[in-house]
């Protein structure tokens, strides 16, 4: 076929001319309407695919000045236009054009429209045909006219003098009923005028005007889309007659018309969709799949899947399409490497179909990254929600050594203003600031406790404790269970688990304070709420926490795990907490089991993967505060805001050089000024913190910035978070026992002596 391609563009010129080219099509591309023009006059062309706009004569009025040239009436014209709304694809038709092409368009949707277009002018051909046949004589002219396939009607003037067998089919309507009826009648009210008017130029010039589609109404009111065709003035029984041949077009037009909206549809989705063939190869990506790997859909036209997925296989690829017409759609995840060599987990959906003779893979493709990030973000805010319910008696279970520790600083600030030598008052000094190291050391590990809950971000998983962290979990939830049960540990050998100790943290969190809340207050000592842990097989631990409580009705237990469901009542749970829980442990590796009867209690038993459960180390014994053998001679620099804090670091110091600065100002001043052994830094202060006292100090003095060792009572900050992270050297967690300071600092003595 003999097509014109008219762009201004020069590069999409050029792809469209290479694209029919390449479908074996003999093709020019011209930049110029003018040039178009005088091109088509010299040898008519079959097709021309014209952009909307160009410089000068734009396309809507280049295709009507081809409809006026020497067989321009049987040239299919496609417009080419990013233009989408009713009116003005109305617009592209209304100029004589047949189709139109959206913008950006892609090897795909330009073949089709080809395709399209040689049927239809195919089926022009045998319009001409019929023309041709139109013009012999009368008796064959009635023979052949009437077993036409098209509708055929002589008009003189507005009356319908003869028609065919076909005109009566397709208006559904006796040809004796037609015959001396109006013919603009026939004709929808909208489109009669437009109609009408044609016809009059028709019958003062002779000249057939080109086809129109319009809309017929069939004696039953029913409407049409029709294809009117003008073919010549002539005479039928002495009378001066125009020849108009009708094709019902209502079922083609459907047919395109969902084509189009489906092709459209497609190429907006906003789900990632391609089309793969039986060797592997993407034949048509949409702008969503172009988005998600960082291509234009165009450039991902002619790669192989396998090039795009990373754990396809290429040599399994024929098996497994063989697989897929079998099943029909198969549903699994995978992932996809992205323009910059990112991978993208992603969820695909591969359906098989067969279209024109050939089988072909339809891949939907979902990005996971949005589901898996709304995911962390649930078992983030029922995280802090747990921790929210739990704050009252958080509050409680800190107020209480706080109290005490306050009491005996009273006291012991007493006695030392006594000043007495009364028997036992020194014995009576030793217990009442061991009282007071007592209760700040509960403190310090309830803060810790729930510092490590609450932590805002997931910790990459590692080897932990199974029995630590439920030690973990039931400090933190023991004020809601002492009040209604009593807890029993059963624990097992001890075993390891490859989890996040935070999320499985908040796993047993929920699940123990679930159980505490099954049981009514203040029957602690009729209620046992237990915690047992088995190796459940070779490879496996079992914790299983059992309470006494209420039970669960069997109805309900298949949906205790959905999202959002509760049965606590409006302001006392999210149904959040055991979805949450579900969804860590299938993570995980593991699996929730739940077994319970109405009164009789309920046992929820967490299953996981262990890993090595003879190796556990030991937990590190608690250390003493005794008196450590001292090193002597480090000049120490101690940078805190707080000055009580680098006070007392000078004070345990008391051996060493210690010299105290409260900003970070006034430290690098010092770092400048002096030569330090050890550089005692607080990680987060007003104004210069800690990491601006650091790169400071490594700009102008790096050998000394290889001697900080930082303190920190929390990086709450992302940036204080990222400093620790890449930090290479030591750190201090507030608070801190005199042993752990005093240890370092004798490390760094004995480090500087070798």
């Amino acid at each position: 076929m003999r097509i014109l391609v008219v762009e201004d563009d020069p590069l999409q010129r050029e792809v469209m001319r290479r694209e029919l080219a390449a479908q074996g099509h003999d093709t020019l591309a011209v930049g110029d309407a003018e040039v178009a023009v005088v091109a088509h006059a010299q040898t008519p062309f079959d097709l021309v695919v014209v952009d909307w706009l160009l410089p000068g004569m734009d396309g809507l009025r280049l295709v009507q000045r081809i409809r006026t040239l020497p067989l321009g009436q049987s040239v299919f014209t496609i417009v080419v236009t990013a233009r989408s709304r009713p009116e003005d694809l109305q617009r592209v038709l209304d100029s004589g054009a047949d189709d139109y092409l959206p913008k950006p368009f892609d090897a795909a949707g330009l073949a089709t429209r080809v395709r399209i277009a040689e049927r239809r002018l195919a089926r022009q051909r045998l319009h001409d045909v019929d023309r041709e046949l139109l013009v012999r004589t009368q008796a064959e002219f009635r023979r052949v006219i009437d077993r036409s396939p098209l509708g055929v009607v002589a008009r003189c003037d507005r009356q319908i003098v003869y028609c065919n067998g076909a005109t009566a089919r397709i208006l559904d309507t006796p040809r004796g009923d037609l015959i001396g009826a109006d013919f603009f009648e026939l004709v929808a009210p909208e489109f009669r005028e437009v109609m009408e008017r044609r016809a009059q130029r028709f019958d003062r010039s002779g000249a057939a005007p080109p086809a129109i589609e319009t809309i017929l109404v069939r004696r039953d009111g029913r409407r049409i889309v029709a294809r009117v065709i003008p073919v010549t003035r002539a005479t039928y029984d002495s009378v001066e007659v125009s020849y108009v041949m009708i094709e019902d077009i209502t079922a083609r037009t459907s047919a395109e018309r969902r084509l189009r909206m489906t092709q459209f549809a497609v190429d907006r989705a906003g789900e990632s969709i391609a089309w793969v063939d039986a060797s592997g190869v993407l034949t048509y990506a949409n702008a969503a799949a172009g988005d998600l790997l960082g291509y234009s859909p165009t450039a991902l036209v002619g790669r192989r899947w396998h090039e795009l997925d990373v754990d396809a296989d290429a040599a399994a690829w024929p098996a497994w399409v063989a697989r897929l017409v079998a099943v029909g759609t198969l549903r699994y995840d995978t992932r996809m490497r992205d323009r910059n060599a990112r991978l993208v987990q992603v969820e695909v959906s591969a359906s098989a179909m067969h279209f024109d003779g050939e089988t072909f893979v339809v891949m939907a493709a979902r990005d996971l990254r949005e589901r898996d990030l709304l995911r962390e973000n649930l078992q983030r805010a029922e995280r802090l929600a747990s921790v929210g319910s739990l704050a009252a008696g958080v509050a409680h279970e800190i107020n209480n050594p706080l109290a005490y520790v306050m009491a005996n600083l009273e006291l012991l600030s007493e006695a030392l203003q006594r000043r007495g030598d009364e028997p036992g008052a020194h014995a009576r000094l030793v217990e009442l600031v061991d009282g007071c190291t007592d209760g700040a050391g509960r403190v310090r590990r309830i803060v810790g406790d729930l510092r490590s809950f609450a932590r805002q971000r997931d910790e990459v998983a590692g080897l932990c404790d199974i029995h630590r962290v439920l030690d973990t979990a039931i400090g933190i939830a023991d004020n809601q269970i002492r009040h209604r049960a009593r807890l029993v540990r059963a624990y097992g050998p001890p075993v390891v688990a490859s989890a996040d100790e935070g999320r499985l943290t908040q796993v047993f969190v929920n699940l123990l304070v679930n159980a505490a809340q099954a049981i009514p207050e203040d029957r602690s000592d009729e209620h046992r709420i237990t915690v047992m842990t088995s190796t459940h097989q070779p490879g496996w631990v079992r914790i299983a926490i059992s309470d006494s409580g209420a039970g669960i009705d069997p109805e309900i237990i298949p949906r205790i795990f959905e999202p959002f469901f509760t049965t606590k009542i409006q302001g006392e749970g999210s149904g959040l907490g055991l979805s949450v829980c579900h969804g860590i442990v299938a993570q995980l590796g593991g699996r929730i089991e739940v077994s319970s009867k109405l009164g009789a209690g309920t046992t929820f038993a967490v299953v996981l993967p262990c890993v090595e459960a003879e190796a556990v180390a030991k937990p590190p014994q608690a250390l003493v505060a005794q008196p450590l053998p001292l090193a002597v001679g480090l000049r120490v620099l101690v940078v805190d805001d707080e000055p009580l804090i680098g006070e007392s670091v000078r004070r345990a110091l008391a051996n060493h050089d210690v010299v105290v600065a409260h900003t970070g100002a006034d430290a690098i001043l010092m770092c400048e000024d002096g030569n330090f052994d050890l550089v005692l830094c607080d990680l987060m202060m007003p104004g210069l913190s800690g990491i601006d006292v650091f790169d400071t100090v490594r700009a102008r003095r790096p050998e000394l910035a290889r001697r900080f060792v930082f303190m920190t009572g929390g990086a709450f900050t992302p940036k204080a978070r990222g400093f620790l992270e890449q930090h290479e050297g030591e750190s201090l967690t507030k608070p801190f026992a005199l042993a752990v300071l005093r240890e370092l600092v004798a490390r760094w003595a004995a480090a500087g002596r070798d």
